[in-house]
């Protein structure tokens, strides 16, 4: 059987030209109060209700980064528990130790003096996961359809870049792009149709530092639940 809902660089300039117009423009909001805004409400519930993590999972994946003057990558571990934590470990093709991180909600703990570059921002973290969770301040703005079917949310926040997130038709997480000024600083795409439950590929690119990082799915084991001291990084362990 499947597990629990684990849910699910070096950039051409071409890519860097066409990253604003990865999505196309929302239409006009409808007014706060219209049913059609309630119905977007009730549907990204439900989305995040399906997707939420359900028993503690551990996920074998290998990566990979690219960016200006680095080609890297290695195998890589995930360790997921019930409601939203989090233990990222990345290793090189030898085995060293690249990255050591964790996630708790939104709150990102790594080793003292540890870089958090590799980690993507939190909501593009747990949708690279097929798990949809804007989490922090963030409200929902709009929502519409799009012309092929899929379902566009934008969410907006006081201190954070706005969400834009694409929803294929059976509500899974397919794209999720963070925007600055209606332009996109980060984006996120999975490979869908699910395997096991999972997205067999997700790839993440930050568009400032010219940097993509794709993260392909090996296998995923249903375990018993970890001992809370992995939730708190250390450089040595």
């Amino acid at each position: 059987m499947s597990c629990s809902r684990f849910r699910r660089v070096f950039l051409v300039a071409g890519v860097v030209l066409t990253a604003s117009c990865w999505l196309p423009r929302p239409p006009e909001p409808p007014s706060s109060g219209s049913s059609q805004a309630l119905d977007y409400y009730r549907r990204a519930l439900l989305v995040e209700a399906s997707t939420r993590l359900e028993t503690p999972v551990r996920l074998i994946f290998d990566w990979s980064v690219r960016e200006p003057g680095l080609r890297s990558g290695g195998r890589g571990v995930a360790r997921l528990e019930p409601p939203y934590r989090a233990r990222l470990d990345l290793f090189t093709g030898r085995g060293e130790t690249v990255l050591r991180a964790a996630l708790v909600g939104d709150d990102l703990r790594l080793p003292e003096g540890a870089s958090g570059e590799l980690v993507p921002p939190p909501a593009l973290f747990w949708s690279s996961l097929g798990i949809f969770r804007p989490g922090g301040d963030y409200r929902l703005a709009q929502g519409w359809e799009a012309d092929d079917g899929t379902l566009r949310l934008t969410y907006d926040s006081s201190s954070r870049p706005d969400l834009l997130y694409e929803l294929d038709d059976n509500g899974e997480v397919a794209a999720l792009a963070l925007l600055s000024d209606g332009e996109t600083v980060d984006q996120l795409s999975l490979a869908l149709p699910l395997r096991d439950g999972f997205p067999t590929e997700a790839t993440y690119r930050n568009l400032i530092d010219f940097r993509e990082l794709t993260f392909t799915l090996d296998t995923v084991e249903t375990v018993e639940p970890y001992p809370s001291d992995i939730w708190f990084p250390r450089n040595q362990e």
